[in-house]
């Protein structure tokens, strides 16, 4: 049997940090967003739980296009370098954020799974330019360090 967890209710579902509203995309995009499965599989319905350990079940739906499957590869690297600590940790989730830019640029139009309404275009460009100022905003000893890892 599951029980579930009440969603923040917004008018544009996503999340606030520093006082930045960071809309969600499909089941994997936006942080905090992994595809957890929800209540009557609404994307912005509340969260089930797993009885047994009490957590949400992560990427339990398909990306709904291409879009969403490259931000679920991006959360299952994350996953990948949570695994680490320190500077270890830092380095692979700055390496999944650089896929995570190249992926995102390489998508290919011509896919029928590629994304073509407005919000998605919007949000394709929204992800390359803050993921590109990430980038930008860290010390180059440590961009060195994640490119020798590329």
């Amino acid at each position: 049997m599951w029980t579930h967890l009440k969603a923040t209710k917004n008018k544009i579902k996503g999340v606030t940090i520093m006082g930045l509203h960071i809309p969600r995309y499909g089941w994997y995009g936006g942080p905090g967003h992994s595809g957890e499965r929800r209540l009557n599989d609404d994307p912005n319905g509340e969260l089930w739980l797993d009885p047994d350990t009490g957590k949400t079940v992560p990427y339990y739906y398909a990306p709904k296009d291409s879009l969403d499957a490259v931000f679920k590869q991006h959360d299952l690297d994350y996953g990948k370098a949570m695994q680490y600590a320190g500077a270890e940790r830092i380095a692979r989730k700055m390496v999944a954020d650089i896929k995570l830019i190249y992926d995102v640029c390489t998508l290919n139009p011509g896919d029928p799974d590629y994304p073509t309404d407005p919000y998605s275009s919007a949000y394709m460009n929204g992800v390359k330019l803050a993921f590109e100022a990430k980038w930008h905003l860290m010390p180059r000893e440590l961009q060195w360090s994640c490119l020798q890892r590329l």
